[in-house]
């Protein structure tokens, strides 16, 4: 694929934003590629120790103008042309946007992330033109919520509006699940108004609706269905599946946490994939994209795909483990090729040499981590890997306060022969020697 941008053409990807993990992932699999834009609370993390001084740049990612000196700067003290930007989280899907406008280079428009970011702004645009998701309103306090609800009485949905995961997001079946969970969004809601991934939507780019996201939630109809992920390129009207993805919910976790993900994903009998590239392909474009790699989650209901999330970069999570471990495919270098135009799209959607899944291990308490082996779960033939997050020392804190300091890790495993993945997941967490203190 044949690119333009405003700068000589290399190699050279700038990646915005990204966490320090992904950072070190990235920069072992393509150390010649990437170039790093990282938010300065990233300055002295102890995993990018051992990434070239010279391949990163720390920049106020709160203030813009700053941000696109400090990067000029990187670039020109550098002698760097790059040719493409790579983003990996929804929090910095805007300022790579407008990164990508100042320097010329090919990207999403800031519009568009403006419609995708806005969870409801894209609902309302999918039900304008017939795209299947599940119908919904704009909140702002109990009585509107309970409103919907009696117009709902099969269950509601809450959600941030700009939110990511399952992080406040509640399912209600009464009145009385309604009240809970608003009291809950409400609070917590105001208490992350400072955090990049609830940052107030009225800015300039977005295209006329503005609201501030932190005093707002979506309340949505529940749609009963198995649920899936998948990652998709669309590139000069054309649209290719790239994987996709079974999700599995924790019945004992807060609503929408996912207990496991599996690959290849298996559809419903009689469901054609024909019909999930035409959704796709038409709920990007509605929000204004043309070109890019998508991550999109959604339901199955009678066979419909009915689209809860889009957003213009690779899915994350246990995701990127899963698909490696089962088909040898790095799912962040193919985001880093197809950006840059090196992408073989007649290799995918990606195959998987057997059946295989990531389970999400979830810390059960609050404390601080005072012992952690997982050696015994390798005596299980299953078992292939044990990617741990946390380690002696991390303070653990639950929700509502916070969704992802609970996941220890996650376990990557050959379901082939395995019945039950809940039962074999319940077992290899009772084989793992964690030990809390509790100050």
């Amino acid at each position: 694929m044949e690119r333009k941008t405003g700068f000589q053409m290399s190699d050279l990807v700038l990646v915005i934003g990204t966490t320090p993990d992904y950072v070190v992932r990235i920069q072992n699999s393509h150390p010649d590629t990437a170039f790093f834009i990282l938010s300065e609370i990233f300055k002295k993390h102890d995993l990018l120790e051992t990434i070239p001084n010279r391949k990163m740049v720390f920049a106020p990612f709160e203030n813009f103008r700053a941000t696109l000196q400090v990067v000029n700067h990187f670039l020109n003290s550098e002698r760097l042309r790059p040719c493409a930007i790579a983003c990996f989280d929804c929090e910095s899907l805007m300022i790579a946007a407008r990164l990508a406008l100042a320097l010329g280079i090919k990207f999403a428009l800031p519009t568009s992330i403006s419609f995708c970011r806005n969870k409801f702004k894209a609902k309302r645009i999918w039900n304008s033109i017939g795209i299947p998701t599940p119908s919904g309103i704009l909140a702002a306090n109990l009585e509107e919520t309970l409103n919907f609800f009696q117009a709902n009485p099969a269950g509601i949905v809450l959600k941030p509006i700009s939110g990511s995961g399952s992080e406040l997001v509640f399912c209600c079946s009464s009145q009385t699940q309604v009240k809970e969970s608003v009291d809950i969004i409400k609070e917590e809601l105001y208490r992350r108004r400072t955090h990049p991934l609830y940052e107030s939507l009225s800015t300039s780019f977005s295209a006329g609706y503005d609201l501030d996201s932190c005093r707002s939630w979506v309340a949505e109809a529940f749609i009963a269905g198995p649920e899936y992920s998948c990652d998709f390129i669309l590139d000069e009207g054309q649209i290719r599946i790239i994987r996709t993805t079974g999700k599995i919910m924790a019945p004992d976790q807060t609503f929408g946490s996912v207990f496991a993900y599996t690959f290849p994903a298996e559809f419903p009998d009689g469901f054609a994939i024909e019909a999930l590239m035409d959704t796709l392909k038409k709920a990007a474009t509605a929000l204004g994209f043309n070109w890019g790699h998508f991550m999109a989650d959604f339901i199955i209901n009678h066979n419909t795909p009915i689209i809860l999330e889009l957003s213009p970069r690779p899915g994350g999570d246990s995701i990127p483990d899963l698909i490696q471990i089962a088909s040898k495919k790095n799912i962040l270098g193919v985001h880093l090729d197809f950006v840059c135009g090196k992408l073989d799209l007649s290799n995918f959607p990606i195959k998987a040499s057997n059946r295989f899944a990531s389970i999400n291990l979830f810390i059960p308490e609050e404390g601080i981590i005072e012992h952690l082996d997982v050696s015994t779960l390798f005596a299980h033939r299953e078992v292939k890997d044990v990617v741990l997050k946390k380690g002696v020392g991390d303070k653990i804190t639950l929700p509502p306060s916070d969704y992802d300091n609970r996941l220890l890790g996650h376990c990557l495993l050959s379901t082939k022969g395995v019945t039950d993945l809940l039962a074999l997941s319940k077992k290899l967490n009772a084989e793992i020697n964690l030990h809390l203190s509790h100050p």
